[in-house]
């Protein structure tokens, strides 16, 4: 759930501060100081991530991104919030994490949406010190976030959905959803070992499909 978010935008905005401020951390604060959403949030990663002329700071990346989050950038929203998660360079708040969480998935971010998820199977409890009502757990709302973003292709959410469709053994339907999930995360060029040794388990146990030894065998090899 904490996987921090650092997408190819990212990569994008560091190249081009490096070309249109001179690799000059001093002119990237300027441009963000003058409102430049952009230019906070590449500031932020500076900060976070620090770098050869950047000390890291995740007092400042929190407060950057937390600017940056205010020009509608989802990505800064959801790092916010992994800052918030954690107590990196605030103070730690899973409460206020997940409303964060929230922000960064309407305003469409797939991370948010699976991070949203995790956090509504179980919920989280009541903050007794800082007098906050906890974060009821919705297993039917976790499961539809999911199921949004299996349906847009998003890997890590439909290994997930797998492994809890999985879980309902005795619903045959359940079962042949997630071997469908699997079946076709398993044809992907770049295979992931996880995928695989979930399938294995189902060609040993015999769900979703015919029990087949062999079969079981070669993913594992694979």
């Amino acid at each position: 759930m904490f996987s921090f978010r650092k997408n190819c935008l990212i990569i994008f905005y560091l190249f081009s501060v490096a070309v249109i401020y001179g690799g000059s951390l001093d002119q990237l604060r300027s441009k963000a100081e003058k409102g430049d959403y952009d230019a906070m949030f590449s500031l932020g990663d500076e900060f976070f991530f620090g770098s050869e002329k950047t000390k890291r700071n995740y007092t400042l990346a929190a407060y950057w991104y937390h600017k940056a989050s205010e020009g509608g950038i989802a990505d800064a929203m959801f790092n916010y919030g992994v800052c918030l998660d954690r107590g990196l360079g605030v103070e730690q708040d899973r409460i206020e994490a997940f409303q964060w969480y929230k922000k960064a998935a309407d305003h469409g971010s797939f991370y948010g949406k699976y991070n949203v998820a995790e956090i509504l199977l179980s919920g989280i409890p009541a903050d007794e010190i800082r007098k906050k009502e906890g974060i009821a757990a919705s297993p039917g709302l976790a499961l539809h976030y999911l199921k949004e973003l299996s349906g847009e292709r998003f890997e890590l959410a439909e290994v997930f959905l797998a492994e809890l469709l999985l879980e309902q053994r005795d619903n045959a339907e359940s079962v042949a959803s997630a071997v469908e999930i699997l079946h076709r995360l398993a044809e992907n060029k770049n295979k992931n070992p996880k995928v695989l040794r979930m399938l294995a388990d189902c060609r040993y146990a015999g769900l979703g499909m015919k029990k087949d030894h062999k079969e079981m065998i070669r993913l594992l090899q694979e």
